[in-house]
């Protein structure tokens, strides 16, 4: 069973932060690595929004090369 709670992006966040205690920077590849395409959105969602309260930065050196979020 899968449960609805795993694809809040409310949720994606505090998982975000917690890895952001942790480690600096994070690859969104290594985020998403074996989710399904609804927890990828949620995640890209939580980005976002961290981006917006100034929590995270991201990087992308070129176009379609990997997302680096960092701690801010």
């Amino acid at each position: 069973d899968i449960s609805l709670d795993e694809f809040k992006v409310e949720n994606k966040i505090k998982e975000l932060k917690k890895l952001l205690r942790t480690h600096k920077k994070i690859l969104f590849s290594d985020l998403i690595k074996n989710s399904s395409r609804i927890e990828l959105i949620a995640f890209f969602l939580a980005i976002l929004e961290l981006m917006k309260r100034k929590k995270v930065s991201i990087f992308q050196s070129t176009q379609f090369s990997d997302i680096h979020i960092n701690k801010r």
